[in-house]
């Protein structure tokens, strides 16, 4: 049976009925027979955009329908079993193939739909199977923060050759630290340059208010 390795990229999810102020943990699963997997978790951001890619092989003979979940676990809360469901989305592996970028309203309970909405990205994977370890560390940042130091944190961003930019990686927070080293980590030579070691990336510095730093 003929089939090809996709990444999806659950990109962004928008939500547009929920306090900004609100301490929102936005948590997306997807469903694929019968495996589960989930991205990181965000916290107070009503429009998440998510660094976790899902590997899926794609089999053209087959309907694999997929199935995206967004929940909101506050600290009160135990686990995705007590979280509150924010929406839903369910579509097929084919669907987000052949657009390459599929966009669809959040359901909620009843399949009613909000004005909240999912983006997911499909990208075919190349033969490189290679994967590269990065280590950053900054030093003398401005101080953003009036009581204490910046809590920084670092994104990294794919140039795509149609002018967009995707996410790549986003580092854990350095919390009161002017001259922070980030943990080391492991990439995929796909997901970080689409197996092209000339392609840009682009590196934000963040603090953990959202504002970033100039460099």
């Amino acid at each position: 049976m003929a089939s090809v390795c996709f990444l999806l990229l659950p990109a962004l999810a928008q939500f547009h009925q929920l306090c900004s102020k609100k301490a929102l943990v936005a948590l997306l699963s997807v469903h694929f027979a019968a495996h589960v997997d989930r991205t990181e978790v965000i916290r107070t951001c009503i429009n998440p955009v998510y660094s976790k890619l899902f590997t899926v092989d794609f089999y053209f003979e087959e309907v694999q329908r997929l199935r995206f979940e967004v929940h909101d676990i506050s600290s009160n809360h135990n686990g995705l079993k007590e979280a509150d469901f924010l929406g839903g989305m369910e579509c097929t592996l084919g669907q987000i193939v052949s657009q390459r970028k599929l966009s669809k309203s959040l359901l909620k309970q009843g399949n009613t739909a909000g004005k909240s909405s999912i983006t997911v990205i499909a990208e075919e994977l190349s033969g490189n199977d290679d994967y590269v370890e990065l280590a950053f560390n900054a030093r003398k940042l401005d101080d953003k923060d009036f009581f204490s130091k910046s809590d920084p944190f670092l994104e990294i961003f794919r140039m795509n050759d149609d002018a967009t930019q995707q996410l790549v990686h986003r580092t854990e927070v350095v919390m009161n630290n002017l001259s922070p080293a980030w943990k080391s980590f492991k990439v995929s030579v796909n997901s970080l340059c689409s197996g092209d070691p000339d392609r840009r990336l682009k590196l934000l510095l963040i603090g953990k208010e959202e504002i970033p730093f100039k460099f």
